[in-house]
């Protein structure tokens, strides 16, 4: 909350400032600017870090506002029921299959075909659907960054754009794609990173 606070702070001190208002200016309305409208900006001086950096606080200050009006907070929006009981076969990390390591980026948990598989917390489908490797796959957004996915399912209860509350249930265990028998692979990802989904589990 403190730290939404401090992004509704800032972005108040942001208005009038040119540097950065401009970052907003854009649409249809722009396309007939003039030459000298367009390299008038002061923006022009300002090395690319300096107008990532720019850009990146203009995000995360929409973000903050977004996030405010829905107001919900981080403990509700984590990860942190087992969409499935079983057994883990292969944890978050390296390992070898067959002759090479690789990175596994998630946790594959051994249940018996059809078993139902459940939202680990509210939020929003943005994907599901068929993914190369990951077979039937649902993908579900739930803010502050969290994202979770649920893969190698035999049937999908939602469809993207659906809301979804914890525990719900969102589709069936099976053995589609890259799979060596029923089983649930179950990712956990932090704005954009992979994280050890057995961190935020009971």
């Amino acid at each position: 909350m403190k730290k939404v606070i401090f992004l509704l702070m800032l972005s108040f001190s942001l208005v009038g400032n040119t540097s950065i208002t401009k970052l907003g200016v854009g649409g249809p309305g722009k396309a007939d600017a003039e030459p000298s409208e367009i390299y008038s900006d002061p923006l022009k001086e300002l090395d690319t870090e300096k107008v990532d950096e720019l850009i990146r606080r203009e995000m995360s200050v929409e973000e903050a506002f977004r996030e405010l009006a829905n107001i919900r907070t981080v403990d509700m929006v984590k990860p942190d029921i087992w969409p499935v009981v079983g057994v883990i076969t292969s944890d978050y990390g390296w390992r070898v299959m067959g002759r090479r390591r690789e990175f596994h980026t998630g946790v594959d948990i051994s249940v018996p075909y059809g078993t139902p598989v459940s939202a680990a917390a509210d939020g929003r489908v943005v994907y599901a659907g068929w993914l190369r490797g990951y077979g039937y796959t649902v993908i579900i957004y739930h803010g502050y960054g969290f994202a979770t996915l649920y893969a190698h399912l035999s049937s999908l209860y939602v469809s993207y754009g659906d809301r979804v509350v914890k525990a719900q249930i969102i589709g069936r265990v099976g053995n589609t794609g890259r799979s060596f028998g029923p089983h649930l692979h179950y990712e956990v990802i932090r704005y954009g990173m992979r994280q050890n989904p057995i961190a935020y589990l009971p």
